[in-house]
């Protein structure tokens, strides 16, 4: 066949063999290459450029295969059980089933004709989220494609619910409008201030503790002085899981704090959300019930496919009214409200898709044993450090991630590269208050308890033959 014949599934099914064949080689060399990823190296590695060329002329099937065999031989293979230096690195089975499922459906989730079955899946798997924070019978939410869009969302929603701004905007407030957040909350909390209309300024940085947590005296001072220059603070957010040491801010006090003050509270729970499935550890979110709105992504500890967040409202009705937006060419008829007009994207494919197999094809209770999992090795490695009185600790683990040093940039710089090396375990070398500390992400179904031993085994070897300090333990 010509390769224009397989450009595009004929409905009527006259090229189906022909298609069947090209999608089960594809979908061979992906898994192959995803098996054979244990055996690589973890460390990272550098590419050769795919070609990138447009030709006028349609490649072949075999051309096509070849393409993509040189572009996955050529990506990075994060999934890896000793690749522990990044958020998000493993995906489940279910996620490209579901991507695969929903590109082939094509169904639009910007209105309930346009994907009718979709839509409704997308609507009670936010609810049944929202219901598992404990945000209360009028909760819901709306599936994103990242976490960096449901903040956002949350952010524009609290800005226009507590100071009126949905028809004009910030121009013309007694004030300007600012939001308050730790100093080690995502990026995209200043970046969606910028987006809102307040300014990179808008959001204030709250110091943070000792323990990566913000801190609540500099929150009162921070909020104190921002009412004393004329400023409109209408939201604090709270950070469950931060991006470099996994640190969870006091939720329950900072959620206490902005309703005493009758601000939005907003919950990022990107990373840390998923120790609400666990009934050892969900007391580490304690008082995330009580906030308006939560962000939380799946893609990180649920294992769900990139990209999966969405974000959840305590009280849907009250969120469409600051936000809602008309799209007069869907159908008004239908008393559902379509997702293009209360969420920021209008067309949209079946993000949810993938959420929903994964969450059923996994479990609940095992999500939950995974994380526990994590949590633990996690903890195991700060123990080590503390055994070593030539390392140290940013600060205690409590979300499945860890970070230490050595005395000096240099030498924690040797000891990253001694442990990708001879261990074989890919870690991330993160700035964290100035100096540079190594980080470990325990988020991998497949990831050895053994691998803290060998970890150790490097940093003792190293530490002894670089004079770094005597291997001695505390």
């Amino acid at each position: 066949m010509s390769p224009a014949s397989t450009a595009f599934l004929d409905p009527r099914g006259a090229n189906l063999a022909e298609v069947r064949q090209l999608v089960h080689r594809i979908v061979d060399l992906t898994l192959d290459a995803r098996v054979r990823a244990g055996s690589r190296a973890a460390s990272r590695h550098r590419s050769t450029p795919v070609p990138a060329d447009l030709p006028g002329e349609a490649r072949s099937d075999d051309e096509i295969v070849a393409d993509l065999t040189q572009l996955i031989a050529a990506s990075a293979q994060p999934s890896h059980p000793d690749f522990l230096a990044h958020m998000g690195a493993v995906s489940s089975v279910m996620s490209p089933v579901g991507d695969f499922v929903a590109a082939c459906l094509n169904n639009n989730l910007i209105a309930l004709e346009l994907s009718p079955a979709l839509s409704l899946l997308e609507e009670d798997v936010a609810r049944r989220l929202a219901a598992s924070f404990g945000l209360g019978p009028a909760a819901g939410g709306v599936v994103t494609t990242g976490g960096s869009l449901s903040n956002l969302h949350a952010l524009v929603v609290a800005r226009n619910r507590v100071l009126g701004t949905r028809e004009q905007g910030v121009h013309g407030l007694d004030g300007a409008p600012v939001l308050l957040a730790s100093e080690a909350a995502h990026a995209s909390i200043t970046k969606g201030a910028m987006i809102a209309g307040l300014g990179a300024t808008g959001a204030i940085a709250v110091r943070t503790d000792l323990e990566g947590r913000l801190d609540m005296a500099d929150l009162r001072a921070a909020y104190t002085a921002a009412v004393d220059a004329g400023q409109r603070p209408f939201a604090v957010v709270a950070t469950a899981g931060t991006t470099v040491t996994g640190s969870i801010d006091p939720i329950a006090e900072a959620g206490a704090f902005a309703r005493e003050r009758g601000l939005w509270f907003h919950v990022d729970a990107a990373w840390g959300g998923g120790l609400q499935l666990c009934p050892r550890l969900r007391s580490r979110l304690e008082g995330i019930e009580r906030a308006d709105s939560i962000t939380f992504c799946p893609q990180k500890l649920l294992l769900v496919g990139l990209s999966s967040s969405v974000v959840l409202f305590r009280d849907m009705d009250a969120m469409e009214r600051s936000f809602r937006t008309a799209f007069p060419y869907v159908d008004q008829r239908e008393s559902f409200v379509n997702r293009c007009e209360i969420g920021v994207q209008g067309s949209r494919p079946a993000e949810v898709l993938k959420l929903w197999l994964t969450l059923r094809h996994v479990g609940m209770d095992r999500h939950a044993e995974l994380i526990e999992q994590w949590v633990r090795l996690a903890e195991e490695i700060a123990t080590e450090v503390d055994r070593r009185p030539f390392l140290h600790l940013a600060c205690r683990p409590s979300s499945g991630i860890v970070c230490f040093r050595a005395a000096t940039d240099a030498r924690t710089s040797d000891l990253h590269a001694a442990i990708a090396r001879d261990a074989g375990v890919r870690l991330s070398l993160v700035p964290f208050r100035g100096p540079l500390w190594l980080r470990a992400v325990c988020a991998n179904p497949y990831i050895e308890e053994r691998v803290v031993e060998r970890i150790f085994a490097v940093v003792d070897a190293h530490a002894a033959a670089t004079a770094l300090s005597p291997p001695t333990m505390k």
